[in-house]
């Protein structure tokens, strides 16, 4: 994932999260916020694609 994609899904600026990362900024608590929120909703779509792609394996395996 880009730092432009999480930086759109939490609603802020690339170049402010990019300075961010750098440690060229400090992030207010509401940019760390939905930060934060917005990576906890990417890792949740991570483990759903996840276990997406364990039943087809485990699906492919059993000849369906």
């Amino acid at each position: 994932m880009s730092l432009r994609a999480i930086a759109r899904r939490a609603g802020v600026s690339h170049a402010q999260l990019a300075r961010i990362v750098a440690g060229q900024r400090n992030a207010t608590p509401a940019v760390a916020r939905a930060v934060a929120t917005a990576l906890d909703a990417l890792g949740a779509e991570c483990v759903a694609g996840a276990g997406r792609v364990r039943r087809s394996l485990t699906a492919s395996r059993r000849g369906e």
